[in-house]
């Protein structure tokens, strides 16, 4: 795994439009170079910021620094920033980049209550050097040179996955699911980010309907997107949904569902988590209310995922 200062995913980037954002980068990855990229902004007049490894920088070298200066304009809403060299993306260097402004037609107080990001990603069990390497023998990767499928998916840096399967107790963790805590009666803007290295994700929040505000940081109004089961969101592509917290009360817990569609994938792995949980915890800061550990038993939408590798429809 890579980290920025230490936390997967990284550090998350807030800005408001018309600023500029400086990011001071030092390499300390042994013996290779990295890059940032910073995903959805144009970069109108600071095209060498962009950060593609090769194309508009040289690769900044293991135990050397660089610092990205650019201004945000005519922009906003919700990106991120990931390694763009080799295939570090995949080994975890990736945030989320929220730019706020005054002309985004959803406003906080207004439109909704609260603003929470939801880093949804993809796992393997090597690292992409290792993949890599694998890929360009006659033999591939498990036996495929296709680009090969994740092993399990991941919440804000939470995966699911039964040690049983795979590594040793020395080697592989049970970790508690990642929660969100939310207080009821309330509108919640979910800014969904596909970090994914593969893996087409379906979003859902069982007995929750979510509402599409925002594709790729650009605002959406359309009932055709609203009083949806699931969001399903592809490599880099950024939504924003309202989830109305109307269906508990204090102390009530809900499953969120972070489902990989197989359909995008060259081959199915026997031993992978095909499905990550998270938990949807209402919560109360009242006198009366006493805090709740225990893990949902909801049950997940019974319609079926789509079979198909596409894209929401969103444009109408």
């Amino acid at each position: 795994m890579l980290v920025v200062n230490g936390q997967y995913p990284g550090p998350t980037v807030e800005a408001n439009e018309g600023d500029t954002i400086i990011v001071h980068v030092k390499n300390e990855i042994p013996r290779v170079g990295t890059s940032l990229h910073w995903h959805g902004l144009l970069q109108n007049g600071t095209a060498w910021m962009d950060g593609p490894a090769g194309i508009t920088q040289c690769p900044i070298p293991s135990g050397g620094s660089f610092t990205y200066q650019f201004k945000i304009e005519g922009q906003y809403g919700t990106f991120w920033w990931h390694a763009h060299a080799g295939g570090q993306l995949t080994d975890g260097l990736y945030g989320a980049l929220i730019v706020h402004s005054v002309n985004d037609p959803w406003k906080r107080g207004v439109d909704y209550d609260y603003d929470q990001i939801l880093i949804m990603g993809d796992w393997y069990h090597n690292t992409s050097a290792e993949i890599l390497k694998a890929l360009d023998t006659p033999q591939g990767y498990l036996g495929s040179q296709a680009s090969p499928p994740p092993y399990s998916a991941m919440f804000n840096g939470f995966g699911t996955w039964n040690c049983e399967k795979f590594g040793s107790p020395d080697t592989c963790y049970t970790r508690e699911p990642f929660e969100l805590n939310v207080y009821p009666n309330k509108r919640y803007r979910l800014r969904i980010i596909n970090t994914a290295a593969h893996a087409m994700i379906y979003h859902s929040v069982d007995e929750h309907t979510l509402d599409v505000i925002e594709a790729d940081n650009t605002p959406i109004s359309s009932a055709k997107v609203s009083g949806l089961h699931r969001i399903q969101t592809h490599n880099g592509q950024r939504y924003s949904v309202i989830l109305k917290t109307d269906q508990g009360k204090p102390g009530d817990t809900f499953w969120m569902r972070g489902e990989m569609n197989e359909v995008c994938f060259p081959y199915i792995l026997k031993d992978g988590s095909n499905t990550t949980l998270a938990v949807l915890r209402y919560i109360d800061e009242g006198s009366n209310y006493k805090s709740t550990t225990h893990l949902p038993t909801t049950k997940d939408w019974k319609d079926k995922l789509g079979k198909d590798c596409r894209d929401v429809e969103s444009s109408k």
